[in-house]
């Protein structure tokens, strides 16, 4: 009882950071019962929800409680989705204007009572157990990514979200809630009102984590000497990837995009760090630089590969450089650094490093800025050095290409007004940027152009050495 009254403080309460995050449990077993106990005013989706405690039978061990909120339009649903069942069930759902915790809970009662319901994949759902996603491969291949697109099975009602009050708790494991959001992105439709709840629900989600935020100026996160804030392209604020609510300056992105480590092939860093041996191993590279550093997953594998190595890693977007000092704190990684920087304009000296490294980064720009960081990392690259990428495919296909782009664009460019597909650059990235090409005009040699997955290409290329 007690971590139930202290799980209806933490949604609906006080908001004191001085309160602990909290995470849902995953719940497996048979329903015993469920109760609902209280009315609250909103949850985080804004809307006055009811207060369900449940006690599960887990098939190896004794009962564990749980809770979960669910508002009355949810009630709705479950009650419109029961089953058919021959003469009815002869109960549903009280009108809404005449709803009240007693009469719900009469309602939820009933529910239990008939054992076809109570012991429906439906039931479960509703209370938010016996599903986590886990069994879920992304984007492992093209196989199992039309397999999650279109076999996987999305649960009715969202699982409890969890609430995440400080920045080291967004290095917690992801929870069903979390797999659940980024499930739906994919399931939602394609229609301007579907796309329009779906970011509102996801927005909401993202309000339950930390902000990453900083001083006036970012002057926490500048590189070495530098007192100027750095200048943010036009772009980056223009169109949002993987309709991220505010794009990655906005710090309530960070968490879920750290979760992208279960689910893209490079962000796993045991595959960064297989990849990094294949295309580095025999080089003994003194400083490193990982541009477009995000969650920081790339830099983090080039220092262990290299340990006695530096590595910077430079980002457009302040919060997830906090984020990657958080990380670098709780890994004790002694040989990161990491900054804001634009990569179009870098605060290094000529041929500082000899490897830039990017991951997942220039499809998500136009043409011109991809040409201008290229020319960037060939000006910092010492003669010699390489220039590492390990991006999303360019489609050699001329037919193919322009499908490709349409499935993740959904044919709206990204300086237009429209509902942008998950992808937006993408157009820019295939039809413009032409990275292949792009890397040799730049002034790179002897490139590596390579196929690891249908979603995942290596290229490799050096800075001439004088």
């Amino acid at each position: 009882m007690f971590q139930v009254l202290l799980l209806c403080g933490l949604i609906f309460g006080c908001q004191s950071q001085a309160l602990p995050s909290y995470f849902p449990a995953f719940i497996q077993g048979d329903v015993v019962s469920a109760k609902v106990v209280a009315l609250k005013e909103s949850d985080y989706r804004g809307k006055p929800v009811y207060e369900i405690t449940f006690t599960v039978k887990p098939h190896a061990s004794s009962e564990s409680e749980g809770i979960v909120h669910r508002q009355y339009e949810e009630f709705q649903k479950f009650n419109d989705k029961r089953p058919f069942k021959i003469g009815g069930y002869g109960f549903n759902v009280p009108k809404q204007s005449e709803a009240n915790i007693t009469m719900m809970d009469a309602y939820l009662q009933r529910t239990i009572a008939t054992d076809s319901l109570k012991t429906s994949q439906l039931m479960s759902d509703f209370l938010g157990i016996n599903w986590d996603g886990k069994n879920i491969k992304w984007f492992l291949d093209m196989a199992e990514f039309m397999k999650m697109l279109l076999n996987t099975r999305v649960p009715d009602f969202a699982p409890e979200p969890p609430i995440i009050r400080t920045e080291e708790d967004v290095l917690h494991e992801e929870t069903p809630h979390e797999v659940f959001v980024y499930l739906t992105a994919f399931h939602h439709g394609h229609s301007s009102a579907s796309l329009q709840a779906y970011q509102s629900f996801f927005k909401n989600y993202t309000e339950l984590t930390p902000k990453f935020d900083g001083p006036t100026g970012e002057t926490d996160v500048l590189p070495p000497g530098v007192s100027t804030p750095i200048k943010i392209p036009y772009f980056y604020d223009k169109a949002h990837v993987h309709f991220l609510p505010g794009g990655y300056l906005n710090g309530q992105t960070v968490r879920i995009s750290y979760l992208g480590k279960n689910k893209f092939n490079m962000l796993k860093e045991v595959n960064l760090r297989d990849r990094i041996k294949q295309f580095h191993g025999q080089r003994s590279p003194k400083m490193i630089l990982d541009v477009g550093t995000g969650n920081c997953f790339s830099a983090f594998s080039f220092a262990e590969v290299f340990p006695n190595s530096i590595v910077h890693g430079v980002d457009l977007a302040a919060p997830y450089v906090r984020f990657c000092r958080v990380w670098q704190k709780a890994r004790q990684s002694n040989n990161t650094f990491f900054y804001q920087d634009n990569g179009e304009s870098l605060h290094y000296k000529d041929n500082t490093f000899d490897i830039v490294q990017y991951t997942y980064v220039l499809h998500e720009m136009p043409a011109e800025n991809a040409a201008r960081f290229l020319k960037e990392a060939f000006r910092v690259l010492k003669p010699g050095g390489v220039i590492s990428g390990f991006e999303v495919p360019y489609v050699v296909d001329p037919v193919e290409r322009p499908i490709f782009v349409e499935t993740q664009t959904w044919g709206y460019k990204w300086n237009t007004t429209g509902p942008h597909g998950p992808e937006p650059f993408v157009g820019e990235f295939e039809l413009g940027t032409k990275l292949p090409q792009m890397i040799k005009s730049v002034g790179f040699i002897n490139m590596i152009d390579q196929s690891y997955t249908e979603f995942d290409h290596f290229y490799i290329a050096e800075k001439p050495k004088e």
